[in-house]
C-alpha cells in the first residue's frame, strides 16, 4: 500500500488511476454494504 502511494509520486500519470480504481472499488463496497443492510432490515 505504502510502496503504491509512494509509485505515485514517481508516476504522476499513474496516480489518476490509482484513485479511480480506489473510488470504483469504494463505490462498489459500498453497494454492497447497502445491499446487505436491505436484505437484515
Amino acid at each position: 500500500m505504502i510502496r503504491c502511494i509512494d509509485n505515485l509520486w514517481v508516476y504522476p500519470e499513474k496516480r489518476n488511476r490509482y484513485f479511480e480504481r480506489m473510488e470504483y472499488m469504494e463505490s462498489r463496497q459500498f453497494k454492497l454494504q447497502k445491499m446487505i443492510y436491505n436484505i437484515l432490515r
